[in-house]
Protein backbone atom coordinates (compact mmCIF):
# COMPACT_ATOMS: atom_id res chain seq x y z
CA UNK A 1 0.00 0.00 0.00
CA UNK A 2 1.51 3.27 -1.40
CA UNK A 3 2.03 5.57 1.99
CA UNK A 4 2.81 8.46 0.53
CA UNK A 5 6.50 10.71 0.00
CA UNK A 6 8.51 11.75 2.70
CA UNK A 7 11.33 13.99 2.07
CA UNK A 8 14.53 13.76 4.43
CA UNK A 9 15.84 17.39 4.58
CA UNK A 10 19.46 17.00 5.34
CA UNK A 11 22.46 19.34 5.10
CA UNK A 12 24.65 16.77 2.61
CA UNK A 13 25.10 13.20 1.85
CA UNK A 14 26.12 10.96 2.80
CA UNK A 15 26.09 12.42 6.33
CA UNK A 16 28.88 10.69 7.26
CA UNK A 17 29.33 11.44 10.93
CA UNK A 18 25.51 10.72 11.68
CA UNK A 19 24.98 7.39 10.98
CA UNK A 20 21.66 7.72 12.80
CA UNK A 21 19.95 10.11 10.21
CA UNK A 22 20.75 7.37 7.49
CA UNK A 23 19.11 4.92 10.16
CA UNK A 24 15.82 7.44 10.29
CA UNK A 25 15.55 7.14 6.68
CA UNK A 26 15.63 3.51 5.79
CA UNK A 27 13.07 2.92 8.88
CA UNK A 28 11.31 5.34 6.89
CA UNK A 29 11.20 3.45 3.81
CA UNK A 30 10.64 -0.26 6.00
CA UNK A 31 7.68 1.68 7.22
CA UNK A 32 6.21 1.53 3.43
CA UNK A 33 6.82 5.11 2.59
CA UNK A 34 8.55 6.46 -0.41
CA UNK A 35 11.34 8.26 0.16
CA UNK A 36 13.32 11.59 -0.99
CA UNK A 37 16.95 13.00 0.43
CA UNK A 38 16.89 16.46 -0.30
CA UNK A 39 20.10 18.05 0.64
CA UNK A 40 22.46 21.18 0.10
CA UNK A 41 25.58 19.34 -0.97
CA UNK A 42 26.90 15.75 -1.75
CA UNK A 43 30.36 15.23 -1.01
CA UNK A 44 32.68 13.33 -3.23
CA UNK A 45 33.00 9.63 -2.99
CA UNK A 46 35.96 9.17 -1.72
CA UNK A 47 34.68 10.66 1.27
CA UNK A 48 31.74 8.01 1.16
CA UNK A 49 33.32 6.31 4.35
CA UNK A 50 30.04 5.52 5.82
CA UNK A 51 29.19 2.09 6.59
CA UNK A 52 25.55 2.38 5.93
CA UNK A 53 25.55 4.04 2.38
CA UNK A 54 28.01 1.16 1.84
CA UNK A 55 25.26 -1.58 2.27
CA UNK A 56 22.60 0.71 1.00
CA UNK A 57 24.16 2.16 -1.39
CA UNK A 58 20.45 2.23 -3.56
CA UNK A 59 19.87 5.58 -1.61
CA UNK A 60 21.90 7.81 -3.82
CA UNK A 61 19.32 7.36 -6.16
CA UNK A 62 16.44 8.79 -3.79
CA UNK A 63 19.06 12.44 -3.42
CA UNK A 64 17.87 15.80 -5.03
CA UNK A 65 19.96 18.71 -4.69
CA UNK A 66 18.85 21.84 -3.71
CA UNK A 67 19.57 24.00 -6.61
CA UNK A 68 17.18 27.02 -7.58
CA UNK A 69 19.03 27.43 -10.77
CA UNK A 70 19.87 31.28 -10.32
CA UNK A 71 21.32 32.75 -13.48
CA UNK A 72 24.63 34.68 -12.31
CA UNK A 73 23.96 37.50 -14.74
CA UNK A 74 21.13 40.12 -13.42
CA UNK A 75 19.19 40.56 -16.69
CA UNK A 76 19.01 36.57 -17.62
CA UNK A 77 17.77 36.57 -13.47
CA UNK A 78 15.28 39.14 -14.51
CA UNK A 79 13.83 37.70 -17.36
CA UNK A 80 13.79 34.05 -15.77
CA UNK A 81 11.93 35.69 -12.73
CA UNK A 82 9.07 37.32 -14.61
CA UNK A 83 8.86 33.90 -17.02
CA UNK A 84 8.22 31.72 -13.66
CA UNK A 85 5.98 34.79 -12.09
CA UNK A 86 3.88 34.68 -15.29
CA UNK A 87 3.63 30.62 -14.93
CA UNK A 88 2.40 30.47 -11.97
CA UNK A 89 0.58 33.90 -11.88
CA UNK A 90 -2.52 31.63 -10.28
CA UNK A 91 -0.80 31.48 -7.11
CA UNK A 92 0.36 35.20 -7.08
CA UNK A 93 -0.97 35.67 -3.79
CA UNK A 94 0.56 32.89 -1.89
CA UNK A 95 3.71 34.16 -3.73
CA UNK A 96 3.12 37.88 -2.21
CA UNK A 97 2.73 36.16 1.00
CA UNK A 98 5.88 34.21 0.71
CA UNK A 99 7.97 37.26 -0.29
CA UNK A 100 6.11 39.73 2.89
CA UNK A 101 8.50 36.63 4.94
CA UNK A 102 11.51 38.65 3.62
CA UNK A 103 13.26 41.15 5.08
CA UNK A 104 14.36 42.57 2.00
CA UNK A 105 13.17 42.22 -1.76
CA UNK A 106 15.26 39.51 -4.04
CA UNK A 107 14.81 37.77 -7.30
CA UNK A 108 16.01 34.92 -5.63
CA UNK A 109 13.18 34.11 -3.17
CA UNK A 110 10.92 33.21 -6.56
CA UNK A 111 13.25 30.94 -7.61
CA UNK A 112 13.24 29.48 -4.30
CA UNK A 113 9.79 28.93 -4.38
CA UNK A 114 9.22 27.36 -8.28
CA UNK A 115 11.89 25.10 -6.65
CA UNK A 116 10.03 23.97 -3.77
CA UNK A 117 6.78 24.12 -5.62
CA UNK A 118 7.63 20.42 -7.20
CA UNK A 119 7.19 19.06 -3.43
CA UNK A 120 3.48 20.43 -2.68
CA UNK A 121 2.21 16.84 -3.07
CA UNK A 122 4.52 15.00 -0.47
CA UNK A 123 3.22 13.94 2.55
CA UNK A 124 5.23 15.52 4.69
CA UNK A 125 9.03 16.73 5.07
CA UNK A 126 11.21 15.63 7.90
CA UNK A 127 13.87 18.12 8.69
CA UNK A 128 16.82 17.19 10.23
CA UNK A 129 18.63 20.19 12.37
CA UNK A 130 16.80 22.81 13.44
CA UNK A 131 19.73 24.66 11.11
CA UNK A 132 18.25 23.21 8.55
CA UNK A 133 14.83 23.89 8.08
CA UNK A 134 14.85 27.04 5.66
CA UNK A 135 12.79 27.84 3.72
CA UNK A 136 10.06 25.54 4.80
CA UNK A 137 8.71 27.81 7.88
CA UNK A 138 8.29 30.91 4.96
CA UNK A 139 6.57 28.23 2.80
CA UNK A 140 4.35 27.21 5.12
CA UNK A 141 2.69 30.72 5.74
CA UNK A 142 2.57 30.88 2.34
CA UNK A 143 0.26 28.00 1.77
CA UNK A 144 2.68 25.05 1.67
CA UNK A 145 0.77 21.98 1.69
CA UNK A 146 3.00 18.83 3.49
CA UNK A 147 3.23 18.32 7.45
CA UNK A 148 6.71 19.84 8.59
CA UNK A 149 8.79 17.59 11.27
CA UNK A 150 11.86 18.84 12.59
CA UNK A 151 14.34 16.99 14.71
CA UNK A 152 16.58 18.79 17.00
CA UNK A 153 19.93 16.85 17.96
CA UNK A 154 21.56 19.28 20.18
CA UNK A 155 24.14 21.66 19.40
CA UNK A 156 21.20 22.98 17.01
CA UNK A 157 19.37 24.20 20.37
CA UNK A 158 21.92 26.59 22.12
CA UNK A 159 22.85 30.02 21.38
CA UNK A 160 25.17 31.00 19.61
CA UNK A 161 24.89 28.11 17.29
CA UNK A 162 28.12 27.22 15.69
CA UNK A 163 29.62 30.12 17.58
CA UNK A 164 27.82 32.71 15.43
CA UNK A 165 24.22 32.38 14.82
CA UNK A 166 22.30 34.69 17.56
CA UNK A 167 18.66 33.94 19.05
CA UNK A 168 16.98 37.07 17.60
CA UNK A 169 13.76 35.46 17.87
CA UNK A 170 15.80 32.89 15.14
CA UNK A 171 13.30 29.73 15.69
CA UNK A 172 10.02 31.64 15.68
CA UNK A 173 8.44 31.05 12.43
CA UNK A 174 10.09 27.15 13.06
CA UNK A 175 7.62 26.64 15.99
CA UNK A 176 4.79 28.95 14.66
CA UNK A 177 4.65 26.50 11.34
CA UNK A 178 5.97 23.50 12.16
CA UNK A 179 3.53 20.58 12.67
CA UNK A 180 5.84 18.44 15.12
CA UNK A 181 9.31 19.21 17.14
CA UNK A 182 11.16 16.10 17.82
CA UNK A 183 13.68 16.20 20.96
CA UNK A 184 15.44 12.75 21.55
CA UNK A 185 16.01 13.40 25.55
CA UNK A 186 13.14 15.46 27.88
CA UNK A 187 16.67 17.34 28.37
CA UNK A 188 16.71 18.89 25.07
CA UNK A 189 12.87 19.35 25.02
CA UNK A 190 13.11 21.44 27.90
CA UNK A 191 15.69 23.67 26.03
CA UNK A 192 13.41 23.90 23.06
CA UNK A 193 10.15 25.29 25.36
CA UNK A 194 12.54 27.63 26.98
CA UNK A 195 13.36 28.71 22.99
CA UNK A 196 9.13 28.85 22.64
CA UNK A 197 8.33 25.57 21.32
CA UNK A 198 4.32 24.82 21.61
CA UNK A 199 4.35 22.25 24.13
CA UNK A 200 1.42 20.37 22.54
CA UNK A 201 4.37 20.64 19.50
CA UNK A 202 6.67 18.96 21.06
CA UNK A 203 7.84 15.13 21.21
CA UNK A 204 10.78 12.98 22.82
CA UNK A 205 11.67 10.30 20.11
CA UNK A 206 15.57 8.95 20.84
CA UNK A 207 17.66 8.33 18.65
CA UNK A 208 17.83 4.60 18.37
CA UNK A 209 20.60 1.66 18.25
CA UNK A 210 20.88 -1.40 16.53
CA UNK A 211 20.82 -3.99 18.82
CA UNK A 212 21.50 -6.66 16.40
CA UNK A 213 24.92 -5.30 14.90
CA UNK A 214 25.94 -3.91 18.40
CA UNK A 215 26.11 -6.64 20.41
CA UNK A 216 27.88 -9.43 22.22
CA UNK A 217 30.71 -11.47 19.93
CA UNK A 218 30.45 -14.86 21.76
CA UNK A 219 33.58 -16.54 21.81
CA UNK A 220 36.17 -13.18 22.25
CA UNK A 221 38.05 -13.01 25.08
CA UNK A 222 38.32 -10.19 27.18
CA UNK A 223 41.96 -8.19 28.26
CA UNK A 224 43.20 -9.93 31.32
CA UNK A 225 43.48 -6.67 32.85
CA UNK A 226 40.85 -4.45 33.46
CA UNK A 227 40.43 -2.06 30.55
CA UNK A 228 38.01 1.34 30.19
CA UNK A 229 37.07 2.41 27.23
CA UNK A 230 35.11 5.35 26.03
CA UNK A 231 33.87 6.26 22.33
CA UNK A 232 33.88 10.12 21.54
CA UNK A 233 35.04 12.97 19.36
CA UNK A 234 38.27 14.19 21.28
CA UNK A 235 36.47 17.79 22.15
CA UNK A 236 36.88 19.69 25.30
CA UNK A 237 33.03 19.07 25.93
CA UNK A 238 33.82 15.25 25.84
CA UNK A 239 35.64 16.26 29.32
CA UNK A 240 38.52 13.12 28.60
CA UNK A 241 41.38 15.19 30.74
CA UNK A 242 38.77 14.48 33.50
CA UNK A 243 38.69 10.96 32.83
CA UNK A 244 42.49 10.57 32.25
CA UNK A 245 42.93 12.59 35.89
CA UNK A 246 40.53 9.96 36.97
CA UNK A 247 42.61 7.19 35.38
CA UNK A 248 46.25 8.39 36.75
CA UNK A 249 44.78 8.50 40.56
CA UNK A 250 43.92 4.54 39.92
CA UNK A 251 47.37 3.61 38.51
CA UNK A 252 48.53 5.14 41.26
CA UNK A 253 46.59 2.93 43.68
CA UNK A 254 48.43 0.08 41.99
CA UNK A 255 45.10 -1.11 39.67
CA UNK A 256 45.86 -3.24 36.51
CA UNK A 257 43.83 -1.22 34.19
CA UNK A 258 44.04 -0.21 30.84
CA UNK A 259 41.78 2.65 28.67
CA UNK A 260 40.89 3.06 25.40
CA UNK A 261 40.20 5.85 23.88
CA UNK A 262 38.60 5.77 20.84
CA UNK A 263 38.17 8.93 18.31
CA UNK A 264 39.93 11.81 17.18
CA UNK A 265 39.28 15.56 17.36
CA UNK A 266 41.52 18.77 18.49
CA UNK A 267 42.62 17.80 21.62
CA UNK A 268 44.08 14.84 20.84
CA UNK A 269 47.66 16.14 20.96
CA UNK A 270 46.62 17.72 24.70
CA UNK A 271 45.64 14.64 26.10
CA UNK A 272 48.60 12.61 24.46
CA UNK A 273 50.95 15.21 26.56
CA UNK A 274 49.30 14.30 29.53
CA UNK A 275 49.56 10.65 29.01
CA UNK A 276 53.51 11.64 28.60
CA UNK A 277 54.60 13.97 31.84
CA UNK A 278 52.12 11.32 33.74
CA UNK A 279 53.81 8.10 32.87
CA UNK A 280 50.66 6.94 31.25
CA UNK A 281 51.25 6.02 27.74
CA UNK A 282 52.08 2.34 28.74
CA UNK A 283 48.28 2.00 29.96
CA UNK A 284 46.99 4.64 27.39
CA UNK A 285 46.14 3.36 23.53
CA UNK A 286 44.82 5.88 21.23
CA UNK A 287 43.56 4.35 18.64
CA UNK A 288 41.58 7.31 16.05
CA UNK A 289 38.45 7.14 14.79
CA UNK A 290 37.24 3.98 13.96
CA UNK A 291 34.77 2.01 11.69
CA UNK A 292 31.19 0.82 13.98
CA UNK A 293 32.43 -2.99 13.16
CA UNK A 294 35.84 -1.90 14.44
CA UNK A 295 33.89 -0.39 17.53
CA UNK A 296 32.05 -2.87 18.12
CA UNK A 297 34.54 -5.69 18.07
CA UNK A 298 36.56 -2.79 20.66
CA UNK A 299 34.13 -3.14 22.74
CA UNK A 300 33.50 -6.48 23.53
CA UNK A 301 37.34 -6.82 24.68
CA UNK A 302 37.16 -4.42 27.48
CA UNK A 303 35.48 -5.09 30.95
CA UNK A 304 33.51 -0.79 31.46
CA UNK A 305 32.13 2.04 29.26
CA UNK A 306 33.23 5.52 30.98
CA UNK A 307 31.27 8.61 29.42
CA UNK A 308 32.44 11.99 30.61
CA UNK A 309 30.92 15.00 29.00
CA UNK A 310 30.52 18.51 30.30
CA UNK A 311 28.61 21.58 30.23
CA UNK A 312 30.01 24.16 27.41
CA UNK A 313 29.87 27.49 28.43
CA UNK A 314 27.16 28.44 26.72
CA UNK A 315 25.01 25.71 28.39
CA UNK A 316 24.93 22.63 25.77
CA UNK A 317 25.61 19.83 26.72
CA UNK A 318 25.40 15.86 25.33
CA UNK A 319 21.76 15.79 24.30
CA UNK A 320 21.26 11.74 24.97
CA UNK A 321 24.97 10.13 24.63
CA UNK A 322 24.44 7.56 21.55
CA UNK A 323 27.60 5.98 22.37
CA UNK A 324 26.67 5.26 25.86
CA UNK A 325 23.85 3.30 24.38
CA UNK A 326 25.64 1.27 21.94
CA UNK A 327 28.13 0.47 24.45
CA UNK A 328 25.65 -0.92 26.95
CA UNK A 329 23.95 -3.29 23.72
CA UNK A 330 27.47 -4.52 23.76
CA UNK A 331 27.43 -5.72 26.96
CA UNK A 332 29.31 -3.54 29.20
CA UNK A 333 28.09 -1.57 32.10
CA UNK A 334 28.48 2.50 32.29
CA UNK A 335 30.07 4.79 34.03
CA UNK A 336 29.15 8.83 33.07
CA UNK A 337 28.73 12.39 34.58
CA UNK A 338 25.38 13.51 34.91
CA UNK A 339 25.33 16.01 31.91
CA UNK A 340 22.77 16.88 29.50
CA UNK A 341 20.64 13.75 28.54
CA UNK A 342 22.98 10.99 29.17
CA UNK A 343 20.91 10.28 32.31
CA UNK A 344 18.37 9.19 30.55
CA UNK A 345 20.31 6.56 28.79
CA UNK A 346 20.89 4.38 31.70
CA UNK A 347 19.63 3.35 35.28
CA UNK A 348 21.49 2.28 38.55
CA UNK A 349 21.03 -1.15 37.74
CA UNK A 350 23.51 -1.07 34.28
CA UNK A 351 25.63 1.95 36.22
CA UNK A 352 26.87 4.89 37.81
CA UNK A 353 25.35 8.26 37.22
CA UNK A 354 27.95 10.50 39.02
CA UNK A 355 28.41 14.50 39.43
CA UNK A 356 29.90 16.33 36.32
CA UNK A 357 33.43 17.13 36.73
CA UNK A 358 33.67 14.31 39.93
CA UNK A 359 36.81 12.92 39.88
CA UNK A 360 36.74 11.29 43.27
CA UNK A 361 33.48 9.77 42.89
CA UNK A 362 34.81 8.57 39.42
CA UNK A 363 37.76 7.40 40.45
CA UNK A 364 35.40 5.44 43.32
CA UNK A 365 32.87 3.97 41.27
CA UNK A 366 35.09 2.56 38.62
CA UNK A 367 37.27 0.81 41.90
CA UNK A 368 33.84 -0.54 42.52
CA UNK A 369 33.47 -2.49 39.44
CA UNK A 370 37.14 -3.30 39.65
CA UNK A 371 36.72 -5.06 42.72
CA UNK A 372 33.83 -6.90 42.48
CA UNK A 373 33.49 -8.11 39.22
CA UNK A 374 30.03 -10.17 40.25
CA UNK A 375 28.48 -6.93 40.30
CA UNK A 376 30.16 -6.18 37.01
CA UNK A 377 28.71 -8.62 35.20
CA UNK A 378 25.30 -8.45 36.61
CA UNK A 379 25.16 -4.94 35.12
CA UNK A 380 26.35 -6.11 32.19
CA UNK A 381 23.66 -8.46 31.41
CA UNK A 382 21.46 -5.58 32.24
CA UNK A 383 22.87 -3.23 30.50
CA UNK A 384 21.88 -5.04 26.92
CA UNK A 385 18.39 -5.61 28.08
CA UNK A 386 17.16 -1.89 29.01
CA UNK A 387 18.42 -1.01 25.65
CA UNK A 388 16.60 -3.81 23.95
CA UNK A 389 13.47 -2.39 25.75
CA UNK A 390 14.15 1.09 25.03
CA UNK A 391 16.25 1.92 22.40
CA UNK A 392 15.87 -0.79 19.54
CA UNK A 393 14.99 0.00 16.52
CA UNK A 394 11.85 -2.35 16.74
CA UNK A 395 10.71 0.22 20.03
CA UNK A 396 11.29 3.48 18.70
CA UNK A 397 10.11 2.38 14.91
CA UNK A 398 6.45 2.44 16.77
CA UNK A 399 6.42 6.06 17.63
CA UNK A 400 7.62 7.11 13.97
CA UNK A 401 4.98 4.87 12.46
CA UNK A 402 2.46 6.76 14.84
CA UNK A 403 3.98 10.08 13.66
CA UNK A 404 4.21 9.76 9.96
CA UNK A 405 0.97 8.37 10.05
CA UNK A 406 -0.70 10.79 12.00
Amino acid sequence: MDKGIIVFKVPEFPHVTETFILHQILRAIDLGYDVIILVRKILPQDQWNNDVIKTHHYLFDKVVVENFEVPKKLLKRLIAWVYILLADINNLHNILVYYRQKKCFSLTWLFEWNFFKQFDHVKLFHVQYGTNQYPLADLKEAGFKPKLICSFHGHDAFFPINGFIENNGYYNGLFRNFDKIIANTPYLGKQLLNLGCPFEKLQHVPVTVDVNRFHKIKGIDKHETFTLITVSRLHKSKGHKFLLSAFNKLIKKGLKINLNIIGAGPELEELKSYTELNNLTDFVQFTGAKSAEEIIELLNKCHLFVFTPITLDNGWAESQGLAVSEAMACGLPVIAFDTGGVRYTFNDKTGYLIKEKDVEDLVQKINILYQNRGLLEKMSSNSREFVIRNYSNKVVEKKWKILYAN
